[in-house]
């Protein structure tokens, strides 16, 4: 189907948000990458009406309203502004104006604002208070479930904090990471939007290691490839292990240190599971794939269920080290592989249920994908 282009190019970032929304709320497809906004050609004449709605509020109402939204004009969001200065609270007050966004004060100094606006009002509050930072902090964690489960990209869990953080003045790299993700992502393959993610999280704040009181280990990995450390900090996300990387050295708290110990010998090793036969087609690799995705999702919902332990065993015992073909990319697998030489040492050690679950639904998600 046709499509048609509007150049943005003027437009500020709260204005590019308050438009996908409206067009969101209208049932209007669309993809903005930068100041560019792609549509269907049949609906040129609505996003037309649109656009001369979100930039010229003062003029012609509402967008919500012009659009068929829901009338939610008597919805007020409240801002209790404790321990600001007058130099903060006037500057928000400019912005406010300069953004056209109606507002008023309570007696006990509560900023009142539409629930419309609320998006919008939670990045200027955030951009006055000097809290870009802790905006981007709050993406870390969905960032990291984003990396195991690409689902997590469609939930408010994700969308929300990006939307604040995109009404803001992020970083460009930031900005067009969470434009690809939010915007793009239908479009590009379960690996590349997981490798999208996993840059956008190595651009945002580091995960907070423990207090001063907790002891660092330092494990220099100067000889791994920078492909190899990627899956390691993979591996480690997935395991909820705080970490950082200085250079080519990478710290942890020293409580992990036998969980991690661990997690580097598999990766070096990269032969925890027993080999499989010579690799046959592509129909028959397909299938042990699939076989064991179907084995960890039954093992993660029911991990007591020592029958499914074994099938996962028996599953994971076709595996090789080396790629099944079929498209996986070489470094992808390696996780993978990982995800499943840990899942197994759980089992055969007799972990506790949780953590056994736990670790299959790792391998699931990470099998998803493919199957």
């Amino acid at each position: 189907m046709a499509e048609i282009s509007f150049e943005l190019v003027r437009w500020q970032p709260h204005e590019l948000l308050e438009l996908t929304e409206a067009l969101t709320a209208a049932g209007i497809g669309h993809r903005l990458d930068g100041a560019e906004l792609t549509v269907e050609q049949e609906d040129a004449d609505r996003v037309d009406e649109i656009i001369d709605l979100v930039s010229h509020p003062g003029d012609l109402g509402d967008p919500g309203e012009a659009i068929g939204g829901d009338d939610d004009g008597d919805d007020e969001v409240g801002y209790e502004l404790e321990g600001w200065t007058e130099d903060q609270l006037a500057q928000l007050r400019q912005a406010l104006s300069d953004r056209g966004i109606g507002h008023s004060w309570d007696d006990d100094g509560t900023l009142v604002v539409a629930a419309g606006d609320e998006h919008t009002v939670d990045a200027l509050v955030a951009e006055v208070e000097g809290t870009m930072e802790e905006a981007l902090a709050e993406l870390v964690g969905p960032t990291k479930a984003v990396i195991g489960d690409l689902r997590v990209l469609e939930t408010p869990e994700f969308i929300d904090p990006a939307t604040i953080v995109l009404a803001g003045h992020p970083p460009v790299e930031v900005r067009e990471l969470l434009q690809a993700l939010l915007y793009r992502s239908d479009d590009a393959t379960p690996a590349a939007v997981a490798g999208q993610a996993r840059q956008l999280l190595a651009l945002l704040p580091s995960p907070a290691m423990p207090g001063d009181d907790h002891e660092e280990l330092v494990y220099e990995l100067i000889e791994w490839s920078p492909e190899l450390r990627q899956e390691l900090a993979l591996v480690l996300e997935g395991e909820g292990i705080p970490y950082e990387w200085d250079g080519d050295d990478l710290a942890v708290p020293a409580a992990h240190e036998e969980a991690v110990d661990a997690l580097i010998d598999q990766m070096e090793q990269a032969d925890p599971l027993a080999a499989a036969p010579e690799a046959a087609d592509d129909e028959a690799n397909y299938e042990i794939v699939s076989d064991l995705f179907v084995a960890a999702d039954r093992l993660s919902n029911d991990p007591k269920d020592l029958a499914l332990c074994g099938d996962l065993v028996a599953a994971a015992e076709r595996l090789t080290a080396d790629p099944p073909g079929f498209g996986i990319d070489p470094d992808v697998w390696h996780g993978i592989f990982t995800h499943a030489a840990a899942l197994v040492e759980a089992i055969e050690a007799e972990e506790p249920d949780k953590v056994v679950g736990e670790r299959a639904g790792k391998l699931r998600n990470a099998l998803r994908g493919f199957v």
